[in-house]
C-alpha cells in the first residue's frame, strides 16, 4: 500500500461477539428489501491515520481494548426484467472505542442511490449517486502538540457507459465527481475533480 507509512504494525482483527437480526422481503416479484441490524466487538480494529513524520502517509492505529459497533444497513432494490436496476442502500455504524478519542477516519454513516439499464444487452448504463458522512484524523501540530480534524461529507455523482462489441471485447466511459466537489475523505489528501476515464477490455 503506497500510502502506508514504512514499517506498520499489522495485527489480524478478531471479532468476539456479534448479535444480529434481519429481514427480507420481495414485493411483487420487482422490488427486494432487505434490513439487518448487529451488534459487534472486536479487538485489533484498525483504523488510519496520518504518521507523525510524514503527514502524507498513514500509520495503523489500534484500539486497546474491545471495541464495540452498532451497524443498522437497509438496502431496497426494484429490477425490471434484467433491463432496469434501481436501488438504495444505507449503512450506519456506531463506533464506540475503548482508548482512542475517534473511530479515526471510519464514517459513520455511508447511503448511495444507484442505477443500471441494460440496452439490448449492447449498452450499459451506470449511475450512483453516494453520500459519505464526515470522520475525524488526529493531526500533530509543529509544536508537538495533536489535535483533531474533522474530514468533509461527501455527496457525489458517479455516471459510467459500457459498448459491448462482443462476449469477450467491451470499451467504456466513466465519469467520476460530476460535481466538482473539493473534499477530503482523509486528512491532507484532497479528491481530484471532475475527472474522464476512458478504456477497453479483453477478456480470453
Amino acid at each position: 500500500n503506497p500510502f502506508l507509512a514504512p514499517n506498520v504494525r499489522v495485527a489480524d482483527q478478531n471479532m468476539g461477539l456479534e448479535v444480529y437480526g434481519g429481514m427480507q422481503a420481495n414485493i411483487a416479484n420487482f422490488v427486494h428489501l432487505t434490513g439487518r441490524v448487529a451488534y459487534q466487538n472486536f479487538r485489533n480494529m484498525y483504523f488510519y491515520n496520518n504518521s507523525a513524520s510524514d503527514s502524507t502517509k498513514f500509520d495503523l492505529l489500534y484500539d486497546d481494548g474491545v471495541t464495540n459497533v452498532l451497524n443498522i444497513y437497509g438496502e431496497a432494490t426494484f429490477n425490471y426484467s434484467d433491463e432496469l436496476r434501481i436501488g438504495l442502500k444505507a449503512d450506519y455504524n456506531k463506533y464506540s472505542t475503548a482508548t482512542l478519542e475517534q473511530a479515526f477516519h471510519r464514517p459513520e454513516l455511508m447511503a448511495s442511490v444507484f442505477a443500471t439499464y441494460n440496452f439490448y444487452d449492447k449498452i450499459l448504463f451506470n449511475s450512483e449517486l453516494y453520500y459519505i458522512g464526515s470522520s475525524f484524523g488526529r493531526i500533530h501540530r509543529p509544536d508537538g502538540t495533536f489535535g483533531l480534524r474533522e474530514t468533509d461529507s461527501i455527496v457525489d455523482l458517479n455516471l459510467k457507459a459500457d459498448y459491448r462489441f462482443s462476449n469477450r471485447f467491451t470499451t467504456f466511459l466513466m465519469v467520476n465527481n460530476l460535481f466538482a466537489q473539493k473534499y477530503e475523505r482523509f486528512v491532507n489528501y484532497p479528491n481530484k475533480s471532475i475527472n474522464l476515464i476512458g478504456g477497453i477490455s479483453y477478456s480470453f
